[in-house]
């Protein structure tokens, strides 16, 4: 990087070299006199571009320093905001996961009530199926019996037979009963 901006020093004043070659002047003196103030010159140019090379190489020295010093700067700036944020954020989950979790402590009440209720409903329902199987049992009994009353009393009658009024009105009276029976357990 220094020789490089060594290199443009030297461009700019003209010290690149000698692209052409001079004519001889002739005589001793002027050849000598002419590399003597040659070299003055050169010299002269030369610590110029050096005080020019340091003052640079100082300048390059204090902007480096100075851009160390801003990301210092800089990553204290970030790490300072960066917790911050991060204790805000955390403060903010955290709400929020308490405020899930009591929502899923109130989703899982209501389920174990729910489920609670579901097996009471069973158990009533299975009551109820038991019962109504039950009577419906009873019920083809009666009928059957009432069918059976029936046809003893077309026998009787058919047949002639004439038995005392009291059986008679005893079986109606069964009949009566049962009838009524198969009526209010069925509904």
């Amino acid at each position: 990087m220094f020789s490089c901006l060594l290199r443009q020093f030297h461009r700019e004043n003209g010290d690149q070299g000698e692209t052409r070659p001079r004519q001889k002047e002739s005589g001793i003196l002027s050849l000598s006199a002419e590399k003597t103030s040659s070299q003055n010159c050169n010299i002269t140019n030369h610590m110029k571009n050096m005080n020019k090379l340091e003052d640079m190489k100082f300048y390059i020295r204090k902007i480096h320093a100075e851009r160390v010093e801003l990301f210092l700067i800089l990553d204290i700036e970030m790490n300072t905001d960066l917790n911050y944020r991060m204790n805000i954020e955390f403060t903010i989950i955290k709400s929020q996961h308490e405020k899930k979790m009591l929502d899923m402590e109130k989703m899982m009440q209501s389920i174990s009530d729910t489920i609670e209720k579901y097996k009471e409903f069973m158990e009533d329902n299975n009551s109820y199926s038991f019962r109504h199987t039950y009577l419906l049992k009873e019920c083809n009994q009666l009928k059957v019996k009432d069918d059976v009353y029936q046809k003893q009393i077309a026998l009787m009658a058919n047949h002639k037979h004439r038995q005392s009024n009291v059986t008679v009105n005893q079986l109606i009276q069964a009949l009566t009963c049962v009838s009524y029976k198969c009526l209010f357990s069925c509904v």
